[in-house]
């Protein structure tokens, strides 16, 4: 795998989170901005905090730390390790759900985008920058007032999220804290990732909300745990039915596709779950915007690019997972470079799950940084870049809740191989080729069979827009 990234590691979180300004050793390279803020200092002792960590210093080195874990936990760090983790209790909760009021002085209604743990963490993953696109959309709207929040792990409380508008979209704070959210009647808040922990934890301040008569909204973006339990983690589908059946007692659901909102209501239906009268119902797309970034890459892109397009090549985006396809999409090539196909292919995204020998398969592929090109980290530009130049994409997910990269790359006018399932039928319908079955020699015959055709050039699609993508939430729930 080539990573275009800084060394990553979750064993040191801790002394990444702390140290974001000093030299990343592994990389030689140096972040750009320090959440560093001194609070006590005695000779070459320090104390600091930085978002949910707090930590005693010698010199540069943290020692004994404090890290405010989104679980309601606490963990008691020596040296960056955990020696224990404490749970707090559940009345904080409650006693700052008590704390939410309305605010007679505004007049706007408000659409709160529940940001996750974004203010303290950005891992550029798929769900989490749905958060980002929609706040980035929102913030301009002249007619409601579009504001991030998160829950506080120190506080336990539902804040709004002014530091992160300063620091990701030069928003000066109107004041210099993160303030606990008001609400009036009609606002809402839109929670866009799916968090267990959040929705039970934090069920005093949803009914809070409720009581003032906010409205509090989920997206789901599938039901894929539940569907195909053994693509995903023992975790994640044991606490998945649960999240879902939480989300049904609030306001309503939004989902990204037609074909999930439907997947979501026959799992309702089968398993009797009660929704209010005014529950909603409905579906939004999700946007692709990536012709608005910046082409320009950086000498490192460069020199990779420069080797994956020294033929044509076929393109894969996503998480290396189970349900993605990757194993199927591995062995096609395989069997086609066999027979001296001379294209190449080139998969792009981060290890995900229950993955290690596809991932330890494709590092000891013969045709690695060959014919077969694995890229971890990537930035919009250079995706921007590869999409651009690939002589077609491939989507082999077995199962998704809208399929963004499929879209993605029509919108750069590329050939699209994917999968017959439901959801690229819906979003797609017959501007791509389809594959059907699990057998490498079923795609590597499809593969070939597009390469056969006289020109890769098709007409360009106009893909929603995160704008519009907006526009519809907004119309949706004001």
């Amino acid at each position: 795998m080539i990573k275009i990234s800084y060394y990553n590691s979750d064993r040191l979180i801790f002394w990444k989170i702390l140290k974001r300004d000093c030299v990343n050793f592994f990389s030689k390279r140096k972040l750009e901005k320090s959440i560093l803020k001194k609070i006590f200092s005695i000779g070459p002792v320090k104390i600091k905090k930085s978002g949910c960590c707090r930590a005693v210093y010698i010199g540069l080195l943290p020692v004994v730390g404090i890290v405010f874990k989104g679980n309601l936990k606490i963990a008691i760090n020596l040296f960056g390790m955990t020696l224990v983790t404490l749970k707090r209790s559940g009345e904080i909760v409650q006693r700052n759900a008590g704390e939410i009021h309305c605010d007679s002085n505004r007049t706007k209604k408000r659409l709160y985008i529940n940001m996750g743990n974004l203010p303290y963490s950005d891992g550029n993953t798929g769900i989490p920058r749905v958060a980002k696109k929609l706040l980035e959309e929102g913030i301009s709207d002249k007619e409601i007032e579009v504001l991030p929040v998160y829950f506080e792990r120190d506080s336990l409380q539902l804040k709004i999220a002014r530091n992160y508008l300063l620091e990701k979209h030069n928003i000066k704070p109107s004041k210099a804290y993160d303030e606990t959210v008001s609400i009036n009647p009609g606002d809402v808040v839109l929670n866009v990732l799916a968090d267990y922990i959040e929705i039970v934890g934090y069920s005093k301040i949803f009914e809070k909300i409720e009581e003032l008569h906010g409205k509090v909204i989920f997206t789901v973006h599938d039901i894929l745990p539940i569907q195909f339990p053994e693509y995903f983690k023992e975790l994640t589908v044991k606490r998945y039915q649960p999240w879902l059946v939480e989300v049904c007692h609030y306001d309503g659901i939004l989902a990204v596709s037609k074909t999930v909102l439907g997947e979501v209501r026959e799992w309702a239906k089968r398993n009797n779950i009660k929704t209010g009268k005014e529950f909603i119902w409905d579906y939004y797309y999700l946007g692709s915007d990536f012709k608005k970034a910046d082409e320009n890459i950086n000498h490192e892109e460069e020199v990779i690019f420069n080797q994956i397009s020294k033929r044509p090549y076929f393109l894969q985006v996503s998480t290396i997972e189970p349900r993605k396809g990757y194993d199927q999409l591995l062995a096609a090539f395989d069997l086609l470079w066999e027979k001296g196909f001379d294209f190449n292919a080139v998969f792009v995204g981060n290890k995900g799950w229950k993955v290690d020998n596809l991932c330890k398969n494709i590092e000891a592929d013969k045709e690695k940084n060959k014919k077969l090109f694995w890229l971890s980290g990537v930035s919009d530009r250079f995706l921007q870049k590869i999409y651009k130049n690939c002589w077609a994409v491939i989507f082999a997910s077995r199962g998704e809740g809208f399929g963004l990269p499929l879209i993605e790359g029509l919108s750069f006018g590329k050939p699209v191989l994917a999968r017959d399932i439901p959801i690229f039928r819906e979003i797609a319908g017959n501007k791509v080729s389809y594959f059907s079955g699990n057998e490498p020699e079923k795609l590597a015959f499809a593969i070939r069979q597009m390469t056969q055709k006289q020109s890769n050039k098709i007409e360009t699609i106009e893909a929603t827009t995160w704008h519009q993508s907006f526009l519809t939430i907004k119309n949706l729930l004001f």
